[in-house]
């Protein structure tokens, strides 16, 4: 099914995710049938911290709440691809190649860096960051991921895509349609509509 409203949030970090989840099911477009909603979290969702039945718990509920859910990688994650289970599906909703489960079907993971278009508009996605908190994770027992950033080359392939392109929306910094704006915005509303 085709998703006809689409809402952005970030940063969930696991326990932030059900409950900006539940604000999406109040708002007042929800009344559409839940597979018509599509969530992108840009960062840091939350679903492959543990690597383990805890991961698994939260995908479960996330999926039975029926939205088509979207993910930009963050960096206190693991690569969508290093989980197992994990395969590419073409998606016709972003054009473009996810990463999913068999068994959280309503879950999708943005590759690492790629070209999208949601509605009309033709997005860059960039996953992965820097953990200034690298040390203090280790100190702490936390979760780290050794390759959270993207890879030279990877960086160098990323960054001809935006050189090729003409993205509505950006992961370039410091430019009113960039994902970075995005997310200061949706940091402030907590969710952001977009409509068609």
């Amino acid at each position: 099914m085709s998703i006809k409203y689409w809402y952005l949030t970030g940063d969930t970090h696991g326990s932030g995710l059900l409950p900006r989840l539940y604000n999406v099911k109040t708002m007042p477009e929800v009344g559409a049938i839940p597979s018509t909603i599509g969530v992108i979290i840009l960062g840091d969702v939350g679903l492959n911290y543990y690597l383990d039945d805890r991961d698994k718990k939260m995908k479960k509920k996330v999926n039975a709440l029926g939205f088509q859910i979207y993910c930009v990688r963050g960096n206190h994650e693991a690569r969508p691809q290093e989980v197992e289970g994990m395969y590419e599906i073409y998606d016709k909703n972003v054009k473009g190649w996810v990463y999913c489960e068999e068994t959280y079907p309503n879950i999708k993971y943005f590759k690492d860096f790629g070209a999208y278009q949601i509605f009309r508009y033709k997005v860059g996605v960039i996953g992965g960051a820097y953990s200034v908190d690298k040390e203090y994770r280790l100190l702490n027992g936390w979760q780290w991921f050794p390759n959270e950033q993207l890879s030279f080359s990877e960086q160098d392939k990323c960054y001809d895509l935006f050189m090729e392109n003409d993205f509505d929306f950006t992961g370039k910094y410091h430019e009113e349609n960039d994902i970075v704006s995005f997310l200061k915005l949706v940091k402030e509303n907590d969710l952001f509509l977009i409509r068609t």
